[in-house]
Formats: C-alpha cells, sequence, structure tokens
C-alpha cells in the first residue's frame, strides 16, 4: 500500500465519521469486527501463554534431569579414575612380582649351573684320581 493510498483512506474515514447520521450504528459497525478479533487475539494469547507455561516446565524438567544426568556422569567418572589408580596398582604390583619369579629363575638357572659345573669338576677330579691310582698299579694288577 503507497502513500496515496493510506492518505485516501483516512480522507474516507474521516469523511464517513464527520458525515451527521446513525453515529451509534457505525460504531458499533466498526467496533464489532475489532472486538472479535481483540477477543480471538486475546484467546490466542492465553493460549500461547499457557504453551509457553508447559514449555517452561519442560525446559525446567529436561534441566533437572540432564543434572542429574551429569551428577551421575560426574560419579560414574570419580569411580573410572578410581579403577584407573587401581588398574595401575595392579599392575605394577603384577610386574614387581613378575620380576621377582625371573630373578628367583635366573637364579635357581644360575645355582643348577653352579651345581652341574661342581659335580663335572669333581666327575673329571675322579676319573684323573682313578687313572692315577690304576697308573701307580703294577701292570700285573690292571690285568686282572
Amino acid at each position: 500500500m503507497t502513500r496515496r493510498d493510506t492518505g485516501r483512506q483516512g480522507r474516507t474515514r474521516r469523511g464517513l465519521a464527520n458525515r451527521p447520521g446513525r453515529p451509534a450504528e457505525r460504531a458499533a459497525r466498526t467496533a464489532g469486527p475489532r472486538a472479535g478479533r481483540n477477543e480471538e487475539l486475546r484467546r490466542r494469547v492465553a493460549g500461547l501463554e499457557a504453551e509457553l507455561a508447559g514449555h517452561t516446565d519442560r525446559v525446567e524438567r529436561l534441566q533437572d534431569e540432564l543434572r542429574e544426568a551429569r551428577d551421575e556422569r560426574l560419579i560414574l567418572q570419580e569411580k573410572l579414575n578410581g579403577l584407573h589408580v587401581r588398574r595401575a596398582e595392579l599392575y605394577f604390583t603384577w610386574a614387581r612380582e613378575e620380576e621377582a619369579r625371573r630373578r628367583a629363575a635366573e637364579r635357581a638357572r644360575w645355582e643348577r649351573e653352579q651345581h652341574a659345573d661342581t659335580l663335572e669338576q669333581r666327575l673329571v677330579a675322579a676319573e684323573e684320581l682313578l687313572q692315577s691310582v690304576l697308573a701307580s698299579r703294577p701292570r700285573e694288577d690292571r690285568d686282572e
């Protein structure tokens, strides 16, 4: 709508309002649609306010649920951190025990090797002793 159209409408309305005649009828005619429109708008506003209240309640409920979920997540995160600490403790305990077992196995192997070396030395010494005893006997005793 242009300014010219708006100006014409204003002049036309002023002209009608200035005419003598049935002002009450004209007022009722013009107020009727406005009153109905105002009532419709009031109903829409009331409906929208009710809808807003419902959405506000839902938002508050969802915020409460979100807070609860965050609290639960925090608790679970703390438990998880505790489990990580416990897992690390168990791992280091296992590693220490495994290292102790490895050292014990190495020590046992070394002791077995030492014992085998000692037995081999004794065996060599016994063979040498036997050979020397046999070598010191006269030849005749050896043949028997």
